[in-house]
Formats: structure tokens, sequence, C-alpha cells
């Protein structure tokens, strides 16, 4: 019983990456966060270090961007 695996594209879901979810094109999360398609509607964004937030648009330390 051999298993299928598909790595989608970005924007595509699902099992054979047959659902298009155009919410991460173009990406909504700032600082180079990275988009994640939840569900048919949604989206998560992955924050680099020192960002946060639903688009990674907040500082989690705002000293180090004072100049």
């Amino acid at each position: 019983n051999d298993t299928l695996i598909c790595l989608c594209p970005a924007g595509y879901t699902g099992s054979r990456c047959e659902a298009y979810n155009s919410l991460c094109v173009p990406n909504p999360c700032q600082f180079n966060g990275t988009c994640i398609p939840s569900g048919t509607t949604g989206y998560i964004c992955i924050c680099p270090p020192s960002f946060t937030g639903p688009q990674c648009n907040l500082v989690t330390n705002p000293c180090l961007y004072l100049p």
C-alpha cells in the first residue's frame, strides 16, 4: 500500500494540490514571513525572528529598531 504525498506549489492545497488558495498570493505576511494556507478560506503567517502578529507586522522588541 503506497502512499502518495504531494508537495504543492505556492497557493495550492489539498491532498493532490487541487485547491487554489489565493490568500497567499501575493504574500500578506510582512518582513519575509511565510504564508501557509489554512483550510479553504484562511492562512497563517510564520513570522521571522523579532516579528509577530497575524501578518508579522508587530515587532517583538521595538528597541532593536530605534535609531
